[in-house]
C-alpha cells in the first residue's frame, strides 16, 4: 500500500504541471477523491460491505455520488 501511495503522490506530483492555474489546489481535491472513491470500491469488491444495512449503503451511495459531482464541478472550474 505505501508504494502505492507514494506513486500516486509522484503522478499527482507530475500532473499538477498539466492543470493549468489551479493545478495544485485542484489536483490535490481530485486526489483526495480518487482515492476515497477508489477505497469503497474496492472495499465493495471485497465484500466489507455485505453486511451493512440498506441505509448505510444508501449513505455510501450518495456520498460516492456527491463526490462524482465534485469531480465534474471541479472539472469545469478548472478550465
Amino acid at each position: 500500500m505505501g508504494v502505492l501511495w507514494m506513486g500516486a503522490v509522484a503522478i499527482y506530483g507530475v500532473a499538477t504541471r498539466y492543470f493549468g492555474t489551479l493545478g495544485t489546489s485542484a489536483g490535490w481535491g481530485l486526489y483526495q477523491i480518487f482515492m476515497i472513491v477508489a477505497a469503497n470500491i474496492s472495499g465493495l469488491i471485497a465484500g466489507e460491505w455485505s453486511k451493512a444495512g440498506g441505509r448505510a449503503m444508501q449513505v455510501l451511495l450518495c456520498g460516492l455520488l456527491l463526490l462524482a459531482i465534485a469531480t465534474v464541478l471541479m472539472s469545469i472550474a478548472n478550465r
